[in-house]
């Protein structure tokens, strides 16, 4: 380092020391002081970030989306552009169940089949003959091992598989296979019956 530079070093240094404190009255610094206190005391308003708040109603929506989306779902029917999708979730669900609750997830589907075809009668639609099958297969199914399906849950579910095709066969009276399967059923609804009243 040249001594030029350290010269002007020196008078820079020089210059600072020089330098004083400003000063502050003791008047200004009660009011600097009591202006601090009260700021401290009152009540924060936080309000959230503007992201957060878009943040949350983007996941408001999202939910309610995805909760509207599987209601619609759940209330397709056949015929329904969303069927196959419902009736895929529904093999799904079916196969990620635990064992202890298959027949539970089975009444369930049970269930729903005689909603199904309750909701196309109310539409003067044509209950598919493949779904009146699957409504007699379940009832006979569950009068095959009573004990096995929930005793009272089991005979409200054949009673509701029976009433569906009560529907059914009223609104088609003419097709044997629909007065068929409700033969079927209230058979089973005999048999689930008279098994829960003999345990």
């Amino acid at each position: 380092m040249s001594v030029q530079n350290m010269d002007e070093w020196r008078k820079l240094a020089t210059a600072l020391q020089g330098l004083d404190r400003p000063r502050v009255s003791e008047a200004a610094r009660a009011r600097i002081w009591q202006a601090a206190l009260a700021q401290a005391a009152s009540p924060r308003r936080s309000a959230p970030a503007p992201f957060f708040r878009a943040l949350a109603r983007g996941i408001a929506i999202g939910v309610l989306l995805i909760a509207g989306a599987f209601w619609i779902l759940w209330r397709s029917a056949p015929g329904d552009a969303l069927y196959p999708v419902a009736r895929e979730l529904e093999a799904r669900g079916r196969t990620l169940a635990p064992a202890g609750q298959q027949s539970f997830v089975e009444l369930q589907v049970l269930n729903r089949r005689a909603a199904e075809v309750q909701r196309l009668v109310q539409r003067d639609a044509e209950v598919p003959q493949e779904l009146i099958a699957e409504l007699a297969r379940g009832a006979n199914k569950i009068a095959a091992e009573p004990e096995a399906w929930g005793g009272a849950s089991a005979v409200a579910t054949v009673e509701r598989q029976v009433s569906a095709l009560q529907l059914a066969a009223a609104t088609q009276p003419a097709n044997r296979q629909t007065i068929g399967a409700l033969e079927m059923a209230v058979a089973a609804l005999n048999d689930v019956q008279r098994a829960t009243t003999d345990q």
